[in-house]
């Protein structure tokens, strides 16, 4: 994982949308959840402003797609990647952005977290 100190936030977790589309975002928060799908890992970073999607791509980045796999809920992370928008099938209605997903490129481990035996924000619907 990279140094944390080199990445400046460009965006909060709820700004992202289609119009974005192609353009480099750099976000920091806490991971919500996280999904395996084999060479796809999803996450969904939040901060106090929303989520939004991740996505490690093993076929992409060896590397990238393994330290990711490390990554547990309520670790701080901080990340930059290529906003893209989602396949029709997988939008996301119940959040504002639920047409797009970041492709990350470059991950920086803030702080590591004990996860919580509860949820830590039920007010946020996941993807």
């Amino acid at each position: 994982m990279s140094n944390a100190t080199t990445y400046r936030r460009s965006h909060h977790c709820d700004q992202l949308r289609v119009a974005d589309v192609g353009s480099n975002a750099t976000l920091a928060g806490w991971v919500h959840s996280y999904r395996d799908h084999g060479h796809l890992l999803f996450i969904d970073l939040r901060d106090s402003h929303g989520l939004t999607q991740l996505v490690f791509d093993s076929e992409t980045d060896v590397q990238m797609h393994a330290e990711a796999k490390a990554l547990r809920s309520e670790f701080v992370i901080c990340v930059s990647g290529t906003v893209e928008a989602r396949s029709e099938e997988n939008i996301n209605p119940k959040l504002p952005t639920g047409q797009v997903e970041v492709r990350i490129s470059e991950l920086a481990l803030l702080s590591e977290a004990v996860t919580p035996p509860i949820e830590v924000d039920d007010r946020v619907q996941a993807s």
